[in-house]
């Protein structure tokens, strides 16, 4: 970048690089079972080398420490407590049938769904609401990611799932209206389908 006397940019010319190590994982835990094999580090590091803004460089130390000392230790408290352990990865795509899914679509949305219904069924939800709830339905592009296999916390929930804070509301409605919704909602997402 040149600036000029008054402190304004002149010219600015370059661009942003993205640096990698030479390891790569199926997960960001980076466990040991989950390393890239040989072959697939192979075919990354040759995808890296046609790209112009990414680069294969060593870790600065100096750069680690301050990361672990100044800033890990805040994201492992946002992150909170572990609250459980998936065995196999759920997929999450908006629209069924995409990179892989099934005619259903999302296995994550359903779960975010049954959440929403069991709690506010709690007791103390239904004593707020006075009502008691017989289904929920969830936005599909509300929730953001799949869930990952391995160790689950709290902030895989909040800072990755469902980052938005979006409000939940218990509202009374007709079948008729819930009816018009899934249709309007099918036959806008997935045209090919015919809604009866």
């Amino acid at each position: 970048m040149t600036f000029d006397a008054q402190g304004d940019v002149v010219s600015c010319k370059g661009h942003n690089t993205l640096l990698s190590n030479d390891e790569f994982f199926h997960s960001a835990d980076r466990l040991a079972n989950e390393k890239f094999s040989a072959k697939d580090t192979a075919k990354v590091e040759q995808f890296i080398d046609e790209q112009e803004n990414i680069v294969i460089a060593p870790e600065d130390s100096a750069m680690r420490s301050e990361i672990d000392t100044q800033y890990k230790p805040a994201v492992d408290k946002a992150y909170g407590k572990t609250i459980g352990q998936v065995p196999v990865e759920l997929k999450h795509e908006r629209r069924p049938g995409d990179r892989g899914t099934d005619d259903h679509g999302s296995d994550v949305a359903p779960i975010v769904a049954e959440g929403q219904y069991y709690w506010t069924n709690t007791p103390a939800v239904r004593k707020v609401t006075g009502m008691k709830v017989d289904f929920s339905l969830i936005g599909a592009g509300g929730i953001r990611t799949n869930i990952e296999a391995g160790e689950y916390r709290e902030g895989n929930v909040s800072l990755e799932l469902l980052p938005f804070s979006n409000f939940m509301s218990v509202v009374p409605v007709k079948g008729r209206a819930i009816r018009e919704l899934l249709q309007n909602a099918i036959s806008a997402t997935l045209p090919e389908l015919t809604c009866r």
